[in-house]
């Protein structure tokens, strides 16, 4: 008899058990599936900071019909502050400082004046690296933008797309090699055209492709061009012609691809990166 109650009491005390460990278990998949929708849904907020040459033409809605032609799981929120012509003027006249104190972005876009690194490296590093410190407070990360040269100055685009490596590495930055890729592509399909005939403004297919970059470092997924998409648009990207062909947007995506993983390749890209200096304490040692 007293076996035959041992027995029973262990019993009941086994399924009590089993039903409390089954109802944590139930608690831990209830919390977990239904926090995906509310994140998958929440918007990737990006604040783009530079100039005309960069944010015209209707940039922040080719990030925006990126991330949907890409499938990306989060809408994008596209902030863009008041356009100046250095990061300089950003910091002593423009709305970045009131953007960052009312808003809390994931990523802030930093794009130089396009002859800052070559001729203000110095003034470009001290900027950047207040604007990056703005940022991170918020616990943002940070993408410095390569500026592009016009065609004929390969070299130039050489060295200012090294400056802007440096100061990347310094300020512990990701990049968004824009000047790169156009360089690339150029030697890849000479009669395509980046930039309007001065060669400082982006033309519709120069848009794309910075977007492309930015999405892609952004999201840490490969960016979907679309030749009928970017072909949209009015401004010639050919010399002589509109459009491209579906190779061509094939090809100027792995290009985009390639080079952002090649030039950020001591960085975790996308949003699921690793805390930021603000969040963990560590502050990079180019910004101390």
């Amino acid at each position: 008899m007293k076996k035959s109650a041992a027995s029973r009491v262990y019993l009941i005390v086994a399924l009590v058990a089993l039903l409390l460990i089954a109802g944590i278990y139930a608690w831990y998949l209830l919390t977990r599936t239904g926090s995906q929708p509310e994140t998958a849904n929440k918007p990737l907020k990006l604040l783009l900071v530079g100039d005309s040459f960069l944010l015209g033409d209707q940039f922040a809605e080719k990030l925006r019909a990126l991330a949907k032609m890409s499938a990306f799981e989060r809408p994008f929120d596209v902030s863009v502050a008041d356009p100046h012509a250095s990061l300089k003027q950003h910091l002593s006249q423009g709305n970045v400082s009131a953007l960052l104190d009312k808003n809390v972005f994931d990523i802030v876009v930093l794009q130089p004046g396009l002859d800052e690194p070559l001729e203000k490296p110095d003034e470009l590093l001290e900027s950047a690296k207040s604007l990056a410190r703005m940022a991170r407070k918020g616990g943002g990360r940070v993408t410095m933008v390569e500026t592009w040269t016009a065609p004929s100055e390969a070299v130039r685009q050489e060295v200012s797309s090294s400056v802007i490596r440096r100061l990347a590495d310094r300020l512990s930055t990701e990049v968004a090699p824009c000047g790169d890729v156009f360089r690339r592509a150029r030697k890849k399909f000479s009669n395509l055209a980046f930039c309007e005939n001065e060669g400082k403004h982006l033309n519709g297919l120069g848009g794309w492709i910075c977007a492309a970059c930015i999405y892609a470092v952004a999201t840490g997924e490969r960016p979907v061009l679309k030749a009928g998409q970017m072909q949209s648009d009015e401004n010639p990207s050919r010399t002589g012609s509109p459009g491209i062909s579906d190779a061509e947007a094939a090809a100027l995506e792995g290009i985009v691809w390639e080079t952002v993983n090649k030039e950020n390749a001591n960085h975790h890209l996308g949003p699921n990166e690793v805390k930021s200096s603000a969040d963990s304490g560590i502050i990079p040692q180019g910004m101390r």
